[in-house]
């Protein structure tokens, strides 16, 4: 087995390379969450990166983050590999200098921006290799995004006609989920509907926490072949 994957404490920041992608896992048990009759039966793949073959779904993972939250992604994946307890301590004070912050070996934060436009940038990103040959198709496709927006109801209703206006493919998406800290905001791209779903701090946490744990056996598991 491999000596970091043996010696890792449960506590620890994730190694910066994983067998299952931390976010990938965490975005399946949100949709978990929110609808799991949809989303109950979901299976790990790539490109897309989840899918139910029975019911004919495909889901694409992706995130809409502006430069400090990925900033504070990348320090994060630092922590694993820095033994030094001075350069932990640098590159966490960083993490806070930008907005986040590491609690229980998850990273939190920074703070939401109040503009769609990454995210718009990131369905349009999506549908482009949807219909250019990159991401298998199934007749209902839908596209997840991790963000950390701030929407009020204008916002929401502006950002659903962007995604219908640019829906218009020979292969679209049916449903986007706009997953971000105390919401789920979610588009029906098909009956032309949103609906903002309240994801409070306990269940965020416990989510983001269970998708840890799932990620962790998986590298265990993953090392010990």
């Amino acid at each position: 087995m491999n000596k970091k994957i043996a010696a890792f404490k449960y506590d620890d920041v994730l190694p910066s390379h994983t067998h299952l992608d931390i976010w990938e896992v965490y975005a399946c048990l949100v949709l978990q969450y929110i609808d799991s009759v949809s989303y109950g039966r979901l299976v790990y793949g790539d490109k897309p990166d989840w899918r139910d073959r029975a019911h004919d779904l495909g889901v694409e993972v992706t995130q809409a983050l502006p430069a400090r939250s990925q900033e504070a992604d990348a320090l994060y994946s630092k922590l694993h590999g820095e033994d030094s307890k001075i350069k932990r301590s640098r590159i966490v004070e960083r993490i806070e200098q930008v907005g986040g912050k590491v609690v229980g070996g998850v990273l939190f934060g920074p703070n939401g921006i109040d503009s769609f436009d990454l995210v718009i940038s990131a369905f349009k990103e999506k549908l482009k290799k949807l219909n250019g040959g990159e991401y298998e198709v199934f007749e209902h496709n839908h596209l997840f995004v991790r963000s950390n927006i701030h929407a009020d109801r204008a916002m929401l209703e502006e950002g659903l006609a962007d995604f219908v206006a640019l829906n218009v493919h020979p292969y679209s998406f049916e449903r986007v989920i706009v997953s971000v800290p105390g919401h789920n905001y979610n588009f029906d791209l098909v009956s032309y509907e949103h609906s903002d779903l309240p994801f409070g701090f306990v269940d965020q946490s416990t989510i983001a926490e269970k998708a840890r744990s799932i990620v962790i056996e998986a590298e265990k598991n993953y090392a010990a072949k």
